[in-house]
């Protein structure tokens, strides 16, 4: 399989996006409550989260100026066999020290993901277009676009992994599973997830991805194009850049707010339904449609940079979306709760996208799975905080003040994006 065209590119990083989330997406809803039923106080289940959570932290730039110096399959592969080993441990074991290990692992194989696929997509995309071929707004318009197939790519390979859980969880009383008796239910979706790895393997080796994005091919651009050196240098170059450390100061409060989602809703809804298992599976349930949002709004970023008034859009949604997760803390019935988190994914959706050309235009392409580490690094920084904090919230106050709290978060990234359309606004560098 190959990808020759722009068309079948975005086709490709759809798929590969989707694929790459999907075994996470089939044991995320049920390892918060699988290690709550093995005896697990939140504080203890945030404090596992913030292992994995500060191992990406302090692994994920060293492995992403190394990724940028190998082949993007081979990250790619490595981080997919690493998430394989956590899985595996999380299925097998159920003493806390173990679960501590499999968030370490896992935090290792988030750390080489975090930046490959994506940059590959975008070495490629923009081997496309030449320094003339265009001008600034259509490859930006087109980046945009293409970056919202990924995150849409993602969100439906979550809402797929998320659904194939919840159908286990909801028929795992029944004969398929009765007979093996020594599987647990919580335990299957994990399991699946694994297998999901291992297809996702085959794929990445059959595409053989480095052969689309030629070095001499890629377009340098960018305020520090022209910089040649070593993964030293590449990341002194990205630490004095004054619009990098706005995103950073945006991705910290995103990250500590969408973190609340992720670890306090299964607690809450353990509160509020009969059983673990029912708990998980609902959870699973909102977790694909909350995934289908953000793909709708993701899919939806081309359109709003073609309206024209983007930089306010991304302002506007990134402020509705930490309301309605606020909203959502506070429902007190399970679908009003769905409903507000669906519509807080929704509009949060597009936001990504539509930065993502600006983001990029800040560095040349062999920087940027480097660029992406450094993003991936303060995000994981915020969700072990938030893991640790959160959770002491929870544990004290309730899993709803938590989430409102998270909310507020997501409500404060709106002063660093500011700053970063008024800074790139100043340069020049802002179309639309």
């Amino acid at each position: 399989m190959t990808v020759r065209r722009r068309g079948n590119l975005r086709v490709t990083y759809f798929v590969l996006s989707a694929m790459q989330i999907m075994g996470t997406a089939a044991t995320f809803p049920v390892l918060v409550i699988l290690m709550a039923d093995r005896g697990l106080s939140t504080s203890a289940i945030g404090i596992v989260l913030a292992l994995g959570a500060f191992t990406i932290a302090c692994a994920e730039i060293p492995l992403g100026m190394g990724s940028d110096r190998l082949p993007r399959s081979v990250s790619i592969i490595a981080a997919s066999v690493l998430r394989l080993c956590a899985f595996a441990v999380f299925a097998t074991f159920s003493e806390p020290f173990w679960f501590g290990i499999a968030s370490v692992i896992f935090g290792l194989g988030r750390a080489v993901e975090s930046g490959p696929l994506q940059a590959w997509f975008v070495s490629a995309n923009r081997a496309h277009h030449r320094v003339g071929d265009a001008v600034p707004g259509d490859v930006d318009q087109q980046l945009s676009e293409g970056l919202g197939s990924g995150f849409a790519g993602a969100a439906v390979g979550g809402a797929v992994g998320a659904a194939v859980a919840a159908t286990v969880l909801h028929f795992g009383s029944g004969p398929f599973l009765s007979s093996a008796e020594s599987l647990q239910l919580l335990t299957v979706p994990v399991w699946l997830g694994c297998a999901v790895e291992v297809v996702f393997i085959m794929m990445v080796i059959g595409m053989r991805l480095e052969k689309h994005v030629p070095r001499k091919d890629a377009r340098q651009h960018g305020p520090v194009a022209g910089k040649q050196g070593g993964a030293l240098r590449a990341f002194i170059n990205l630490g004095k850049n004054k619009t990098i450390w706005l995103f950073s100061a945006r991705w910290l409060f995103m990250a500590a707010g969408f973190q609340a989602f992720e670890l306090l809703t299964p607690l809450k809804l353990a509160d509020l339904v009969a059983s673990p298992s029912s708990a998980a599976a609902f959870f699973a349930v909102l977790f694909v449609g909350t995934q289908g949002c953000a793909a709708v709004g993701a899919a939806c970023a081309g359109a709003i940079r073609r309206w024209g008034h983007w930089g306010r859009a991304v302002v506007s949604l990134t402020l509705l979306s930490g309301v309605l997760l606020v909203a959502g803390g506070l429902a007190g019935h399970l679908w009003i709760l769905a409903l507000f988190f669906g519509m807080a994914f929704l509009v949060g959706g597009p936001s990504g996208a539509l930065l993502g050309p600006l983001l990029h235009s800040q560095v040349e392409d062999d920087q940027r799975a480097t660029l992406l580490s450094v993003e991936s690094t303060f995000a994981n920084v915020a969700v072990g905080l938030g893991s640790v904090g959160l959770g002491g919230v929870a544990s004290a106050y309730g899993p709803s003040t938590g989430l409102v709290v998270g909310g507020c978060f997501v409500i404060c990234a709106v002063v660093p994006t500011l700053f970063v359309l008024r800074s790139e606004r100043r340069k020049g560098l802002l179309h639309g």
